[in-house]
């Protein structure tokens, strides 16, 4: 069998075919079944479509990037935010430290790196810092036999043990133990990373740091069930191992290459990430800390929308409730709503689909006055300084001509946002711009303009 292997590198939202990459050409999974269906099972989850023609390969990604290996190929997905820029954002959509990567890593470094090597960086310096500042303990019960008593004399276990010579006495005390559930967790998440790296150099020195741990922590298998006891049993005591159990979950496979709670036989060698749960969760906290006067409802249920009538056969069904992204509620115009919906494409270089126009008008339909609905997607333009860009689309009705819906599509200033979301405390003018692209993004470009001073 041949183990050479063909490498592809696209970006996302690409299609490459053996006419656009001559890489592809002859390529197939007739000496791979496994792959072709790993292959098939991708398509069916939406996370990247890979056909086989005639001529060769066929690959369509979409929002998904990562790197990933299928028989004879190994396709590298590249987000088109990249370097610092893609650190600084990710750092902040998942509330991670700044821990002065940007300054030490050289950028042309970060711009090589696959999309789970800038991941694996951080949670690099993550743990780097806990080993430095030391090691979550906690106090453990400990039952023994000391020549040296220490805490309590066990003196039941003395009488039962019948040993009238022995020169040890049973104790029981409490050691102050670094083998705990989120050190445990940490080191099979630093295990992990070891294998998803790309970058050999990299791979060493997350090797080296779980090898630091592997003597005073004992090995776990890492589950939902693992990881959501770590959540919730987070305090002002633990509260610095959160930045790192957050890396550790995006990296495995609730957002990688195996579906979520599915175990499978077909073993996907790779990772890939949605970025449009980066994405949403970038919006999610940049809206709900710049606009100060408004409630920002993340996933809000649009209830009533849709009501079924009472038919014959009486049966019950519930009726669907669409559930925009973001539902803005100014808190002085309680009336006037923003529906907000993420999409990670960029729909300012490429058409909108046709599913994102039906659902955008959907939610316009039950704005109520104004008939308003805005997608919001990123954009790797420069705008004018205190801009963005912005597309309207009007729905009329087709008898009368009257408009009857407004769709507008709105694109977030990555380059410009990536510079406002660095910690700079104190400085008035960087958050006066920050609440007015907030605005701008939530209600409109004259909204934004109202909020940035002559």
């Amino acid at each position: 069998m041949n183990d050479s292997c063909t490498e592809v590198v696209l970006s996302e939202w690409t299609c490459a075919t053996p006419d656009t990459h001559p890489e592809l050409r002859g390529l197939s999974f007739d000496d791979h079944p496994r792959a072709r269906e790993a292959a098939r099972r991708l398509a069916d989850r939406d996370r990247v479509d890979i056909l086989e023609l005639r001529s060769g390969l066929s690959i369509e990604t979409n929002s998904h990037v990562g790197t990933i290996r299928l028989g004879p190929v190994r396709i590298a997905i590249r987000p088109k935010i990249r370097g610092g820029r893609l650190l600084r954002l990710l750092r902040y959509a998942f509330g991670l430290r700044d821990l002065g990567l940007v300054a030490e890593v050289d950028d042309a470094l970060l711009e090589r790196l696959e999309f789970q090597d800038v991941l694996i960086l951080q949670l690099e310096s993550e743990a780097e810092e806990l080993i430095r500042r030391g090691l979550r303990r906690q106090h453990v019960p400990v039952d023994e036999w000391r020549a040296d008593p220490r805490g309590r004399l066990v003196f039941a276990a003395l009488a039962r043990s019948g040993r009238p010579g022995e020169t040890r006495l049973p104790c029981h005390h409490f050691d102050r133990s670094a083998d705990t559930v989120l050190n445990r967790v940490l080191l099979a998440g630093l295990r992990t990373a070891t294998g998803l790296a790309q970058d050999p150099v990299l791979a060493g020195r997350v090797r080296h740091l779980s090898g630091l741990l592997q003597d005073q922590v004992a090995p776990i298998r890492l589950d939902d069930a693992v990881l959501g006891r770590c959540r919730h049993g987070m305090d002002r005591l633990t509260r610095a191992y959160e930045p790192a159990i957050r890396l550790i979950e995006a990296l495995l496979d609730k957002q990688g290459a195996t579906p979520e709670g599915q175990v499978s036989d077909v073993p996907l060698a790779g990772f890939l990430f949605d970025m449009n749960t980066f994405f949403e969760r970038l919006l999610d906290r940049f809206l709900s800390e710049n606009l100060p006067d408004c409630e920002v409802r993340l996933q809000h249920r649009l209830t009533e929308m849709f009501l079924w009538e009472i038919s014959e056969s009486r049966t019950r069904r519930r009726p669907p409730s669409p559930r925009p992204d973001y539902v803005v509620i100014p808190r002085a115009r309680p009336g006037r709503l923003a529906v907000l919906d993420a999409k990670y494409r960029d729909l300012g270089t490429t058409s909108l689909p046709r599913e994102m126009l039906y659902q955008l008008a959907m939610y316009s339909f039950c704005h109520g006055a104004g008939n308003h609905s805005t997608i919001l997607y990123p954009s790797m333009r420069e705008p004018t300084p205190g801009t963005v860009a912005e597309e309207r689309l009007l729905i009329r009705d087709p008898v009368t001509g009257n408009e009857i819906s407004q769709l507008t599509l709105r694109g977030v200033p990555i380059p410009r946002l990536a510079e406002l979301v660095v910690d700079r405390f104190g400085e008035r003018a960087v958050e006066r711009e920050r609440q007015a692209l907030a605005r701008a993004l939530a209600f409109g470009q004259e909204a934004g303009l109202r909020m940035i001073p002559a």
